[in-house]
């Protein structure tokens, strides 16, 4: 039997020493800095492609692939810690967009766990903003409170964690092409041989036609992960890039 084309990428992340838990208590009841979590979190081998494509000054969007071969929290990590090299200033304020699936029936019990997991969310409501998700639609006024912070972000625009980078949700690309700062897409990955791989792409040069937008922003990152970490995408990368004449999408 062939192995599997995702076997390299896949590994159960060893338990996180108490150290990370403790730093986390702490800085959520104190100081809540992001800097000190992401190096508590991640013990391993970087590697770091495309940091000129960071803007020098001013805010920026991350759209990162929601790479989950051992957890979404390291690969955040990871990104975070590769942009700290070049933007030490953003590592502190980025605000991480975080979708919420939402219960189409009764609301979910109020719990003292639930209740707990709320106090946290709201210690750090500086770096992190809730988008509730009903289906395939996300809360307007989610998107309202998102588009009036002005801080770096970070954004999962898949949605869902996979190994394979898959589909952009709708609406995803529109979106970002909206707010008033570049989007970089940025792609990350995890494997045994190698430690974390983190590649920036130049900020994308939105479409004038709204609907070509989601797919500009899958072909961006598409084009910065191996192809077997991409491939539903591979076909339309071949096309662009025969039509361009260009080894990447300039978008």
């Amino acid at each position: 039997m062939e192995p599997s084309p995702f076997a390299r990428y896949r590994q159960r992340r060893p338990r996180l020493p108490l150290g990370f838990w403790l730093r986390f208590a702490w800085e959520t009841t104190h100081q809540r800095r992001l800097a000190p979590l992401i190096r508590h979190r991640l013990k391993e081998p970087l590697l770091v492609a495309g940091l000129e494509h960071l803007p020098t000054t001013g805010y920026f969007v991350l759209a990162v692939n929601h790479f989950s071969g051992r957890a979404a929290l390291d690969a955040g990590a990871a990104v975070m810690q590769a942009v700290g090299q070049a933007r030490p200033d953003a590592l502190s304020h980025t605000l991480f967009i975080i979708g919420q699936r939402t219960r189409s029936t009764s609301p979910p019990p109020d719990t003292p766990v639930r209740r707990f997991l709320n106090w946290i969310y709201q210690r750090w409501t500086h770096n992190a903003l809730r988008i509730p998700f009903g289906g395939a639609e996300p809360s307007l006024v989610g998107l309202r409170e998102w588009r009036k912070r002005q801080q770096a972000m970070f954004v999962f625009p898949e949605g869902r964690a996979s190994i394979p980078f898959r589909q952009i949700r709708p609406g995803a690309g529109e979106w970002l092409s909206r707010l008033e700062m570049p989007t970089i897409p940025v792609a990350v990955w995890w494997q045994r041989d190698g430690g974390w791989q983190v590649r920036f792409g130049a900020a994308i040069e939105w479409a004038t036609r709204t609907e070509l937008r989601d797919m500009q922003l899958g072909l961006a990152i598409a084009a910065l992960l191996p192809p077997e970490l991409a491939p539903d995408w591979q076909s339309t990368l071949k096309r662009w890039r025969a039509l361009h004449g260009v080894s990447t999408p300039i978008c």
